[in-house]
């Protein structure tokens, strides 16, 4: 279980990082790169919490919306989650409205793909 928490953590940092890296419409400010790594840090438990705590709900509120578009209001789901991060660490700055559709698209697919890669037996 443990392991599989900081695999999710590692996973996570990765795809934020990917993300920043690739992306223009996301930015995470700092100074110092012991800076940049608290904020990286934060960012990553905050998304984590958020997505075990409150997506959950989120999506169970919003069941009539998910059904009639297939799924693809997950994304609107994600991007009030990626606002909620942003207010709340002000170090993280999204630009315009299509990086709020764009991000939580991009660190889907670098999580999944940094979970096929590291991968880690069910005990």
């Amino acid at each position: 279980m443990f392991k599989r928490i900081i695999v999710h953590f590692i996973a996570t940092g990765i795809a934020i990082i990917g993300t920043d890296y690739f992306l223009d419409e996301i930015n995470i400010i700092y100074s110092s790169k012991q800076d940049y790594i608290v904020t990286l840090f934060l960012f990553i438990v905050l998304f984590s919490i958020l997505n075990i705590l409150v997506k959950p709900i989120l999506k169970i509120l919003s069941l009539p919306l998910l059904v009639s578009t297939l799924g693809v209001f997950s994304i609107i789901i994600n991007a009030l989650l990626l606002y909620v991060i942003t207010v709340v660490l002000p170090e993280v700055h999204v630009l315009w409205w299509k990086g709020y559709l764009y991000v939580p698209v991009i660190l889907f697919l670098f999580n999944w793909i940094a979970h096929k890669i590291i991968r880690v037996r069910k005990d």
